[in-house]
């Protein structure tokens, strides 16, 4: 056992929002001229702050502030946009699936990096754009165009209720990483669930690297 954990701070979606994803990744699939790897669908999460290698010892402690911080924010819904890519549909590094704006999804993105913040790990370096990744870009032909080949993509908008956070690690194996949750707040004002226990136990979800 290493004495840190790869952590990140995440809102999971629901098995719909999973099957879309699938759906356009199969689709993005079918073009030759684009090689990407792509996260397993099941594991579709929404990042709000990548942690990456922290101290067992500080866990507790960033449980304590983000909870603090997170305890008075209520439910909210998101909803699905249009597929975007970072840096750009030109060039792009990253294909994702955009999540509408949403001021309690900002809110409690402000929560948690004040929780971050006051448990000694500083504020994010990155702006935040939420979105739900489909695609790492490996390598593209220059002919190709995805800017194209997505105005011609029909998919649905879909809508799903935030009830909770959570704090997860992300241990890495050459499949993949395995992630599993350290802490729940749940965001109706109740306690978090917290297991010290689970710490040690690296099992359940496969995922592409966080």
């Amino acid at each position: 056992m290493t004495d840190t954990i790869r952590t990140f701070v995440a809102i999971e979606v629901p098995e719909p929002v999973c099957e879309l994803v699938r759906t356009l990744q199969l689709e993005l699939q079918r073009y030759s001229k684009l090689w990407a790897s792509y996260p397993p669908p099941a594991n579709t999460h929404l990042t709000l702050r990548f942690l990456g290698d922290v101290k067992r010892d500080r866990i507790e402690g960033i449980v304590s502030s983000i909870e603090s911080q997170v305890a008075e924010i209520p439910p909210f819904t998101l909803t699905t946009t249009s597929i975007g890519a970072f840096p750009s549909l030109r060039k792009p590094n990253v294909i994702w699936l955009g999540i509408g704006e949403e001021p309690s999804l900002m809110e409690l993105y402000t929560a948690v990096e004040e929780g971050l913040n006051s448990a000694g790990h500083g504020y994010g370096d990155k702006q935040f754009h939420p979105h739900l990744t489909l695609a790492r870009v490996k390598s593209i032909e220059p002919s190709f165009r995805l800017d194209q080949i997505i105005s011609r993509m029909k998919y649905p908008v879909l809508e799903w209720d935030v009830g909770e956070l959570i704090l997860m690690s992300s241990v890495l194996h050459p499949k993949g990483a395995i992630y599993k949750p350290l802490a729940r707040f749940p965001l109706t004002g109740g306690e978090e669930f917290f297991d010290e226990d689970e710490l040690s136990d690296e099992e359940e979800l496969t995922d592409e690297d966080e």
